[in-house]
């Protein structure tokens, strides 16, 4: 799931987060930092990590890029996971 970090006083998180509004519910979580719990939430999952920008978008720790296409669909392009190596035999 990919958590969407928002601010009510920030021009592109009001369109990027209606877009995200039409996406089923296990696809995105929206935060809003201007909360004390979405912004608890966002430093220690964005300020602490050096970034601090919003909107902005995280899969699994991994900041993701967000595009908006044509006017009503959203791209995210997220880093891939990958399992830990298993150890040489």
């Amino acid at each position: 799931m990919i958590t969407l970090y928002v601010s009510e006083h920030c021009s592109p998180c009001q369109q990027i987060k209606e877009i995200a509004k039409t996406l089923p519910g296990d696809q995105v979580r929206i935060v809003d930092i201007e909360t004390e719990e979405g912004f608890n939430e966002f430093v220690k999952e964005v300020l602490d990590k050096g970034d601090g920008f919003v909107p902005t978008a995280f899969k699994d720790g991994q900041q993701c890029k967000i595009s908006i296409k044509d006017e009503d669909t959203l791209e995210f392009d997220c880093p891939e996971t990958k399992d830990p190596e298993s150890p040489a035999s």
